[in-house]
C-alpha cells in the first residue's frame, strides 16, 4: 500500500482568527463540531473515489454499533478506516498558553494532546481495525493544518501511535 502523508514542516503557522469565527458560529457544542469535522473528511473522499469504493459511517466490524467516518473498500477486499479528530478546546487551550507566553500552561497543554492523540489512536485501533475484516492500517484524520504541524513537533508522537496502534495520521490542505 502507497500512502503519501504529510511530513513536518519547520514552522508552523496559525490562522485562527477565521476557524475561530467559523467555529463559533457553526459549532456550538462538540456533537455538532464532531460532525462539522466528519462532513469535512467525507467532502474530500467524495471527491476522489467512485461511490462503490468506499462507505460513508461503516459499522466495520459487524454487530459492533461501532461506526468509522469513513471506510475506503480496497480490492482485496479489506476496508481501511478512516476517523475524523479534532481535539479543538485543548488545541484552543494551547494557543490560549502560546498568547500568554505561559511556558508551564504551554507544556500542559502540549501533553493534554499528545494523551488525547494516543488515546484517539487505542481507539481507532480498538474499535475498527479487525484481521480479515481491515488492513492491519487505521488512518487518524486531523482537519486542521496547523494542529497537525503541533503533533509533529510533539517528540515521537507519530512514531508511537503508528508502533503501538498501527494508525497512521493524515490531514489534507488546501494548497
Amino acid at each position: 500500500y502507497t500512502f503519501f502523508l504529510y511530513h513536518p514542516r519547520i514552522i508552523i503557522f496559525k490562522i485562527v482568527a477565521p476557524f475561530s469565527q467559523l467555529k463559533a458560529q457553526f459549532c456550538k457544542n462538540s456533537r455538532t463540531e464532531a460532525d462539522f469535522f466528519n462532513i469535512c473528511l467525507v467532502s474530500n473522499y467524495i471527491c476522489i473515489f467512485h461511490q462503490n469504493q468506499f462507505i460513508a459511517n461503516a459499522e466495520v466490524i459487524s454487530g459492533s454499533g461501532k461506526r468509522v467516518e469513513f471506510a475506503i473498500k480496497l480490492p482485496e477486499g479489506l476496508l481501511l478506516p478512516i476517523d475524523a479528530k479534532f481535539p479543538s478546546g485543548l488545541y484552543d487551550n494551547y494557543l490560549s498558553a502560546v498568547d500568554s507566553s505561559n511556558s508551564q500552561s504551554t507544556k500542559t497543554a502540549i501533553d493534554a494532546i499528545r494523551r488525547h492523540v494516543i488515546n484517539d489512536a487505542n481507539d481507532i485501533n480498538s474499535k475498527y481495525i479487525q484481521s480479515g475484516i481491515t488492513i492491519e492500517l487505521g488512518i487518524m484524520f486531523i482537519p486542521s493544518e496547523s494542529l497537525m504541524q503541533l503533533i509533529d513537533s510533539i517528540s515521537d508522537v507519530r512514531e508511537q501511535i503508528f508502533r503501538d496502534n498501527r494508525v497512521c495520521l493524515l490531514y489534507t490542505s488546501p494548497s
